[in-house]
């Protein structure tokens, strides 16, 4: 798979050559295509992580418009100079340059956007079309162009992978290539009317877009601390459960990574394991500390926990895709579980990685009624509950998983 994706950046870069020779000579100044190429860069760099995911992320940032309008002013040739230098020399996150494929990656397909967008614009203007309707024209394709050859890079990287990017493709439109080429298209018909002069303009309405992103996306971020925050001061008040949630997320973590699970999802999965009890916040500490056995009402009130918690998280919108796994983690295999009485594979696969490793956790540390089992006793008495409690083949990974001993690898790491 590697090669292929390596083959396919190869012949981006080898496109985005042949089309700057075929679209030349360069018609714009020296001083037009290093100021562009400069704030192209600075935009870049300065873009907003809408959402990151191991090594991809979705950034929203205004390059793309500079390079837009580019295309409309100066044509093809000059949009590959703009684009490609902008992007290949672009700083992620101000600290570092981008890894050398992903960074001829993004310029090789940044700049055949800009050029093709470029050469649509130019042939409909020749051939009588109306400059507005020409300039939306190739904004359209410039976006399709931008998605197609993201879509395919990601399709080579793994069917997992492609299937989140489908998944994802609405916020992208929406969050950052629609803004950002309706920018574009405003900024392009702003410049060919008044030059230099729009370009202040220009540059405000980007940043304007850009810090209200990263207002949103500090936002959620805030949602997400105000939540563990309430777990946390759960967790205060059982001396024996403090830490249980952050060891249920980093053991379900590991889990997930033995099982390939993309990033976005490895990633929903440790917020559902950090969160998964946060339905007991208004269980009473008497029952919550209980030394004895529960009565029925009692126990009741504690089954309505992944119920509660769903209610709180539901509050979230971006938090939507983990209220399966925290209502479902007490669901067992055989059905015999709460709160739906869903079995087998009814029960979400995260749910289900959810469920094996918030028992292993309970079952090895200090509990009111009682004292931690070893970790040999712990994984024997979970044997003996699987196909019962527990998905079998999940629980035959996750046994695999401690006999390396790298659960305690990883919670140190």
């Amino acid at each position: 798979m590697e090669y292929r994706r390596t083959l396919y950046i190869a012949l981006l870069f080898s496109l985005s050559i042949l089309l700057f020779l075929l679209f030349g000579p360069l018609e714009a100044p020296l001083f037009i295509l290093l100021t562009f190429t400069m704030i192209g860069w600075g935009l870049e760099s300065f873009g907003v992580f809408w959402e990151e995911h191991g090594e991809n992320a979705l950034i929203l940032s205004g390059g793309m418009v500079i390079n837009f309008i580019t295309a409309i002013a100066y044509g093809p040739a000059a949009a590959f100079i703009v684009a490609f230098l902008s992007d290949f020399f672009a700083l992620r996150g101000l600290k570092k340059f981008y890894p050398l494929p992903k960074a001829l990656f993004n310029a090789s397909q940044i700049s055949i956007c800009s050029m093709l967008a470029g050469y649509v614009h130019r042939t409909l203007v020749n051939a009588g079309s109306y400059p507005i309707l020409s300039i939306s024209l190739s904004a359209v394709v410039y976006v399709g162009l931008n998605v197609t050859l993201m879509g395919l890079l990601v399709y080579l990287i793994g069917k997992e992978e492609y299937e989140e990017f489908i998944k994802m493709l609405p916020t992208m439109l929406l969050a950052a290539l629609i803004p950002m080429i309706f920018m574009g298209v405003i900024g392009a018909v702003l410049y060919l009317q008044f030059g230099m002069l729009a370009v202040g303009g220009i540059i405000a309405g980007i940043i304007f877009i850009n810090f209200t992103s990263l207002l949103l996306v500090k936002y959620r971020k805030a949602q997400i601390e105000m939540l563990l925050a309430m777990v946390k001061a759960l967790e205060e008040r059982d001396p024996y459960t403090k830490g249980h949630s952050e060891r249920v997320a980093n053991y379900a973590k590991l889990l997930a990574r033995k099982l390939n699970m993309s990033h976005k999802k490895e990633n929903l999965l440790y917020i559902a394991g950090l969160l998964h009890d946060i339905g007991k916040i208004g269980i009473p500490d008497e029952v919550l500390n209980k030394p004895a056995n529960l009565t029925d009402e009692e126990f009741k009130m504690i089954m309505e926990h992944p119920i509660k918690g769903e209610e709180i998280i539901s509050q979230f919108t971006h938090l939507g895709p983990i209220l399966p796994y925290v209502r479902h983690h007490h669901e067992s295999w055989d059905g015999s579980g709460y709160p739906d009485g869903l079995k087998g594979e009814e029960i979400p696969l995260e749910a289900r990685i959810l469920a094996i490793v918030d028992v292993y956790d309970a079952l090895t540390t200090n509990r009111a009624y009682r004292k931690a089992y070893s970790r040999e006793e712990a994984l024997e008495m979970m044997k003996r509950m699987k196909g019962k409690k527990f998905d079998p083949r999940l629980l035959e990974i996750f046994f695999e998983l401690m006999e390396t001993g790298d659960e305690f690898k990883f919670m140190a790491g």
